[in-house]
């Protein structure tokens, strides 16, 4: 999953990492596993630096803090809220902005976060494919070599998607439990609304990139052992976002010389990403910043707009 280029960039040579990781707890709930009553306060730092032993371009300093508090009402129900803040600072020069390791980005989306959307994907993303991309070659002109470039077919789709994460993050959750009227002390419903964003803060002025986006859904409880089972449907009313497409070429095209990921356009964009011949491989141009130009196609109906995620345990 190391497709963007500041993370092919940190693991293409071999740097040292040290990191010191502090974190408390602070909890008061009246059950670990399915509380309705007490709070919760959590809160974690983690560093990077030259001192502990750090390569320069893997030193970052991380701070993520989240509550909870939950409190049961009449008829047996029970309300949750979650909020859930995060920073970072740090990271490699990328194109004027610091971009931390990619493990150590911040992500929202899934089933312990905005429910709307998939593990991870809220916020930027990139398209990878495999297939639906056409190679065309450039030839030669006065004192320049061949090149390439990659466009996508209208039958294109991406194979995955590979969350980009960003550097400050915002996340607030809000639940109403119910018991069922049939098994109460076994099934629980679900009534939620998620909101959240993650954006790079160096990369937009006066929180530009502070975006929040909600979906309300609704899940299934089922008690076990181990803590709740959730299965949850959450609606997502966003398009899908716009970013980058990658291609990844097949072993087929391996022995041409097509090894590296490259960057692929829609049909007549102008001045597209060239790659060149270098040493038996067709390497993208240096400093070459994939435009996010690549859209999925968006839902036909409201029920392609329904996000499902699977969990075990407390989802806060």
């Amino acid at each position: 999953s190391r497709c963007d280029s500041a993370s092919i960039a940190q693991i293409t040579t071999p740097l040292p990492m040290a990191v010191l990781s502090v974190a408390g707890a602070r909890i008061r709930t009246n059950n670990p596993l399915n509380p309705s009553e007490g709070y919760v306060v959590r809160a974690e730092s983690r560093n990077s630096a030259t001192f502990f032993g750090s390569n320069p371009q893997l030193t970052f300093i991380k701070g993520i803090g989240d509550a909870a508090v939950y409190h049961q009402v009449r008829l047996g129900g029970v309300i949750a809220f979650r909020i859930r803040l995060g920073s970072i600072w740090g990271g490699a020069d990328v194109g004027g902005a610091k971009q931390p390791p990619q493990q150590e980005r911040l992500y929202a989306g899934g089933a312990s976060s905005v429910r709307g959307f998939q593990q991870n994907e809220l916020g930027s993303l990139l398209y990878v494919f495999d297939n639906g991309v056409t190679i065309h070659h450039v030839p030669p002109g006065p004192g320049t070599d061949s090149a390439v470039f990659f466009t996508l077919d209208s039958t294109a789709r991406d194979r995955r998607v590979v969350p980009v994460g960003g550097n400050t993050l915002f996340v607030a959750n809000l639940d109403y439990r119910v018991q069922s009227p049939f098994l109460p002390q076994l099934l629980q419903f679900t009534f939620f609304t998620d909101v959240g964003t993650v954006w790079n803060r160096n990369t937009q002025t006066n929180f530009g990139g502070f975006r929040p986006q909600w979906t309300p859904g609704i899940g299934l409880r089922v008690a076990t052992p181990l803590g709740p089972i959730q299965v949850n449907a959450g609606y997502n009313p966003y398009p899908p976002v716009f970013g980058q497409a990658l291609f990844t070429p097949p072993r087929t095209l391996a022995a041409e010389g097509f090894t590296g990921v490259y960057c692929a356009v829609p049909t007549g964009t102008p001045n597209p990403p060239l790659s060149t011949f270098v040493n038996g491989a067709w390497v993208q141009e240096a400093n070459v910043h994939c435009q996010p130009t690549f859209q999925p196609p968006p839902p036909k109906g409201w029920l392609q707009r329904l996000t499902f995620t699977f969990s075990i345990g407390p989802d806060f």
